[in-house]
Parts: C-alpha cells; sequence; structure tokens
C-alpha cells in the first residue's frame, strides 16, 4: 500500500464527519496536487493549483480570500495545507468556506493526519518486525523460552524448545515452570524450584547468567543443558530470555575422554612401579616390594607388569642338575659324536650347555 492509499484510508471517516459537523466540503489532494477524496465526488481526479504549488514546494500554504473568492465566480473561499509523512510533503488537505473557520480547522486536520501516518508507519514497521523475529525464533535449532520473571511460568516459546522436552504441542509448555520439567533436586542437590527462582532473580541483578541445568524428559530419564539467561522488558513488565541447548552428547565425549586418560594414567603408574633401584637380594635374587616381603623375581614382575613367564633350564643349571645322571652323560656323548662328524665351520655349540670351564663345549 502507497502512501496515497495510506492517506485515504486514514482520512475517509475524518473527512465524512467533518463535512457532518460543519456542512464544508473538504478536499485530499496526492503527491501531485491531485484531487483523490472529495465530498463533490466530481472532483475526484482535477489538478487544484493550489494544491499543486504546494506540492512542488512554491508555497506553504494556499489560502483563496473572500475578495479572490469575490471576483472570480469559479474559486471559492477556503484554505489548503501540506501533510508531511518524515519530513516531507505527501499531499494536501483543503476545506471550502469561510476562512476564518476552514484556515484552523484544515491546519489541525492536516496535523492529525501527519500523526496517524506516521503511528500506521509504526505498527506496520513494527508487524514487520515482529514477523521477522518471530521467524527467527521459530526458527532456531536452539530451544528458546520466554519467561515472566514474578511467576517463573513459560509464556511462549519456540518449536526447538518443544522438542528439547520431547514433547509435540507448544500450549502444553505454556504456562509451566522450569523446574516442572527437571527432577526434583538438580546434580548439586539443591532444590530445581528454588534454583530457578535464584537464577532468574540473579538476571536482574547481573545482567544475565549462564549455568548447566538437568532436564527431565516425559519419560523421567534426566539429561543435561546449558542454558544462558538475559533480561528482556515489555511494557514495563519484566520477563527473561532463555537460550537452552542439550549437551548430553558434549557430556558423553568428556566422560569418555576421562576414562582414556584414566586408563593411560593407570597404564602409567605400572609400568612406572618397575622403574629406578630395585631392592634384590645377591645370592636367592629375590625382589623386596613395598611391603617388606620377598617375591621371587617372575612373581614380582607379572605383579607389576603385563609380562608373563614360561619355564625352562639354562645349560648350565641342567649340567649342575643333572649332570651325575647316567641319561645326562649319554645324551652329552651322542651330542659330541654329532658334532665331530660336521665340518669345523659346520660345528654348533650344545643345545643343553654353552659354556664349560669358560669354553665353548660342542
Amino acid at each position: 500500500m502507497d502512501l496515497s492509499e495510506k492517506i485515504r484510508d486514514i482520512t475517509g471517516e475524518f473527512m465524512a464527519e467533518i463535512h457532518r459537523e460543519t456542512g464544508l466540503p473538504v478536499l485530499i489532494y496526492d503527491a501531485g496536487g491531485m484531487i483523490v477524496q472529495a465530498v463533490d465526488q466530481s472532483r475526484i481526479g482535477n489538478i487544484h493549483p493550489g494544491a499543486e504549488k504546494i506540492m512542488k514546494g512554491l508555497s506553504q500554504e494556499y489560502a483563496v480570500t473572500p475578495e479572490e473568492a469575490a471576483g472570480d465566480p469559479l474559486v471559492l473561499e477556503g484554505y489548503n495545507c501540506p501533510i508531511y509523512y518524515e519530513d516531507k510533503i505527501v499531499g494536501g488537505f483543503g476545506i471550502t468556506g469561510p476562512l476564518a473557520v476552514a484556515k484552523p480547522l484544515a491546519r489541525v486536520a492536516a496535523r492529525m493526519i501527519d500523526l496517524w501516518l506516521a503511528d500506521v508507519n509504526l505498527q506496520e514497521a513494527l508487524r514487520q518486525s515482529e514477523k521477522k523475529y518471530r521467524t527467527l525464533f521459530d526458527s532456531s535449532t536452539d530451544a528458546i523460552f520466554i519467561i515472566d520473571q514474578v511467576t517463573n511460568c513459560f509464556v511462549d516459546c519456540n518449536r526447538a524448545a518443544a522438542g528439547l522436552f520431547g514433547i509435540a504441542e507448544i500450549e502444553k509448555i505454556i504456562g509451566q515452570t522450569p523446574y516442572h520439567f527437571s527432577p526434583e533436586f538438580q546434580p548439586g542437590g539443591e532444590p530445581s524450584r528454588e534454583l530457578v527462582k535464584k537464577y532468574n532473580d540473579r538476571v536482574y541483578e547481573e545482567g544475565s547468567c549462564e549455568f548447566e541445568w538437568t532436564h527431565a524428559g516425559p519419560d523421567g530419564h534426566p539429561f543435561p543443558v546449558h542454558v544462558t539467561l538475559s533480561p528482556m522488558r515489555l511494557d514495563d513488565r519484566k520477563f527473561i530470555i532463555a537460550f537452552a541447548k542439550n549437551i548430553s552428547a558434549r557430556k558423553q565425549a568428556e566422560k569418555e575422554r576421562e576414562n582414556l586418560i584414566e586408563s593411560l594414567r593407570d597404564a602409567f603408574e605400572n609400568i612406572s612401579t618397575l622403574s629406578g633401584l630395585l631392592p634384590i637380594c645377591a645370592n636367592c635374587k629375590k625382589i623386596r616390594d613395598d611391603k617388606g616381603y620377598w617375591n621371587r623375581i617372575e612373581s614380582y614382575i607379572q605383579e607389576h607388569s603385563d609380562a608373563r613367564f614360561s619355564h625352562g633350564l639354562c645349560p648350565e643349571c641342567t649340567r649342575k642338575m643333572y649332570g651325575d645322571k647316567p641319561w645326562y652323560k649319554k645324551m652329552k656323548q651322542k651330542e659330541k659324536g654329532k658334532s665331530q662328524s660336521l665340518p669345523a665351520d659346520n660345528k654348533s655349540t650344545g643345545v643343553w650347555d654353552r659354556e664349560e670351564d669358560g669354553k665353548n663345549t660342542p
């Protein structure tokens, strides 16, 4: 709708009311000086000379005096003045009749139309602004709530807010409080009801606040959210705008990271126990633990690391334990015969003993 249409819509009833009360003809001009509204419908569409001068900036007003009207039967006594919108002339208002009545009446009427135009434009701007912000409000992926600071109740929310609670209808949230969708107590042990009021009061004391909160879905299952609160005043009433984001995934990732760090710490501690100075017996080779007990070396290592042992006998211990046994002597003679039958460069040491009297023995 352009300004001419706005002027016609605003002035239609007003023009008719002036005519009913005074009996005087009223004219409305557009930005070109053309008559767009008139009591005498036959004049609509005509260019008014006086109004044309006003629209072109040649005159601030146009008045026809009784003397001018008396000298020309086609000219009627009256007064015409401009209509302003944002400091620009966008139309004109004229009344035909005695100048003493027409002039003040036309001026008052024109100024009232100025104010009405400004108000209409403001209302339109507010509607557009509301539409724009409502679109942003509803399309946000973060849950947004509007809370009455006095009652602590939700007065509005977006679709994402309903989704946060697992609720299909926004109407089921309006009128409820945040603690209605929360467990009775928060993780720190404080009652949810008391904490809601505490945080809502803090917003107007500090300007805004952020914190983590535990909500609960329709099934009662708790889930963590990050909440940001900011104050908002409308018509002298205190409201709070709240942004909430489900952080369950982040909390799970943090828990997994902490578990991994703990596992690595445990592994490091186990590894580190085998470093440094170990008290070992010079004779039996047992190791003393931190409790003062002496342990076989393989038991100690297995307890303090991931190493595991398999048992056998080295050649020297085999000779000490079984050297006087007939089967051992027979085995050694057999190995010696095999060794002598091999070329010199193919001789190898025995399997059971590698060293005897400081020399390699086949």
